[in-house]
């Protein structure tokens, strides 16, 4: 009989969904890839509820640096000793593909930080420890508990209102100081525009979008 190599679980958690998981494959953590179908939802007086749902598919061989990269985070997040666990969301098929790893747990705002701070330091030294331990050019994307699909809503909703500000006004608007990356979803979100336009000033982490009309 050929082994399982994917399973649908559902529980009151994503973690306990996918420790289930886990067991019924028979294999470690660092060896499979966790995707969140749904959430948990409470509901109001228990109407509406919903359990969590994952599902968890064994990582093909040749994907290994997936594991590597899990490993890392684990060891930086105890020795932050924060009460939080990773998995990987996306071992990628390919050498070149990111790798993508999800993190909860009841410290998850502590890593996310002022704006994602913490969050993009955590990632930008969990890339730089998988460069330098696999001896090749990796690239690990962290994120936490869906923080920054929450976060590129936000943005997009807030590009919105500014653009109509703007063309009420007839004045532009500049934005305060942003990552890279969430300056490209700024630009992203109205790029279709013909009414108004972005661009970036400022240098390094100064830099900043302008809508204009």
């Amino acid at each position: 009989m050929d082994k399982m190599t994917k399973v649908e679980i559902s529980a009151k958690t994503v973690a306990e969904a996918t420790e289930i998981a886990i067991k019924e494959l028979n294999v470690l953590p660092s060896e499979v890839q966790v995707d969140v179908i749904s959430e948990a939802k409470t509901g109001i007086l228990g109407f509406g509820s919903s359990m969590a749902r994952v599902r968890v598919t064994i990582i093909p061989e040749g994907r290994a640096i997936a594991s590597s990269i899990l490993e890392i985070v684990n060891k930086l997040l105890l020795l932050t000793k924060a009460t939080a666990t990773a998995n990987i969301r996306n071992a990628g098929e390919n050498e070149d593909d990111p790798v993508e790893i999800d993190i909860q747990g009841i410290d998850s705002g502590l890593l996310i930080g002022r704006k994602g701070e913490t969050l993009r330091d955590l990632q930008f030294l969990v890339n730089y420890l998988a460069n330098k331990i696999n001896n090749q050019r990796v690239l690990a994307i962290l994120d936490v508990e869906g923080y920054k699909a929450r976060r590129d809503e936000s943005l997009q909703l807030m590009a919105g209102r500014l653009a109509t500000k703007v063309l009420n006004t007839g004045q532009p608007i500049t934005l305060e100081p942003m990552p890279p990356r969430e300056r490209r979803t700024i630009h992203i979100a109205l790029a279709n525009r013909q009414d108004i336009q972005t661009h970036s000033i400022g240098e390094g982490d100064q830099r900043q979008v302008t809508i204009t009309p």
